[in-house]
């Protein structure tokens, strides 16, 4: 997430690849895009759960409309669970050479396996894409992860209690966030340790 924000604050991309199987990480970094969007006049938001029956006329028409009045506009596409299957791949591939300065793609869906990123729409975006990984940490990272989102919010944590959280929170870095930041307000002083 860290290097999403110091990439968001040397200026946009023309899309942004968020691949992960954590809700938090990948809400936060759709959050993140969007706001800095909106600094750089992005207005309209249009998103599409892509699947079977995705009206594509309708996401490539969004693509194509440009006039002297039209705001910049961002353009948010859920991958299906598993990933895109041939058709959706073979619209992808068509829309990625739809792209311009006044329309932001946001692509966001479930880490990719090795034959999804060989096809065409991905590798014809990846030169113009940021990708943001937003799996959940593993076991060994986690105690990382916690500290760094305990110093977003003020927090000091002695090893004992980073990983006591870390133990108590496995697998659900949502609620592991909100107790960082019950904490916070319980404690003021933001000085966390176990006896």
């Amino acid at each position: 997430m860290n290097k999403l924000r110091a990439q968001l604050n040397e200026g946009l991309r023309a899309a942004y690849l968020l691949l992960g199987n954590d809700p938090l990480l990948l809400q936060e970094s759709q959050d993140a895009i969007r706001q800095a969007a909106a600094t750089q006049g992005f207005e309209e938001h249009h998103a599409f759960t892509l699947d079977n029956s995705t009206d594509w006329g309708e996401i490539f028409s969004l693509c194509q409309a440009m006039s002297l009045f039209a705001s910049r506009q961002s353009l948010l596409l859920q991958l299906p669970e598993n990933g895109p299957n041939a058709a959706i791949n073979e619209q992808l591939a068509s829309l990625v050479t739809l792209l311009h300065d006044d329309l932001l793609l946001i692509v966001r869906g479930n880490k990719l396996t090795k034959a999804q990123e060989n096809a065409a729409w991905y590798t014809g975006l990846a030169n113009n894409a940021v990708q943001v990984s937003c799996q959940t940490p593993e076991q060994a990272q986690l105690p990382r992860w916690v500290a760094a989102r305990a110093k977003l919010n003020d927090l000091q944590l002695d090893d004992a209690a980073n990983q006591l959280l870390c133990y108590c929170y496995e697998g659900n870095l949502l609620a592991l966030a909100q107790a960082l930041e019950r904490l916070a307000l319980l404690w003021p002083d933001g000085k966390l340790t176990l006896p």
